[in-house]
């Protein structure tokens, strides 16, 4: 990982809320994180269901402390856990966001 890699994570049971967090800062097994507000770009007119993205236009918010680098076989790269997260590395796109 490098400093301004964008990674996210989701979370919830029976729900899916993505984060978008950037590399601010790194050392050999650690990184440390600022969250980049999220935007829809695509919902259901309620704003439960449909698409986000990063919004870089806003200003990100920093996080406390470092997180610690781990390597995954399974995964086959690396993540970064977030309150109990996988963060992975994103890929550009849009990530869907509902509830049940």
């Amino acid at each position: 990982m490098k400093v301004g890699d964008i990674l996210v994570y989701t979370y919830n049971y029976n729900a899916c809320y993505p984060h978008f967090v950037r590399v601010t800062r790194t050392t050999e097994k650690s990184v440390w994180l600022e969250e980049i507000p999220k935007k829809w770009i695509e919902h259901d007119g309620f704003g439960q269901n449909g698409e986000r993205m990063p919004d870089f236009s806003k200003e990100p918010i920093p996080m406390k402390g470092s997180f610690r680098i781990k390597n995954s076989k399974i995964l086959g790269h690396e993540y970064v856990k977030v309150d109990g997260r996988i963060a992975t590395l994103w890929n550009g796109t849009s990530v869907s966001e509902y509830t049940d």
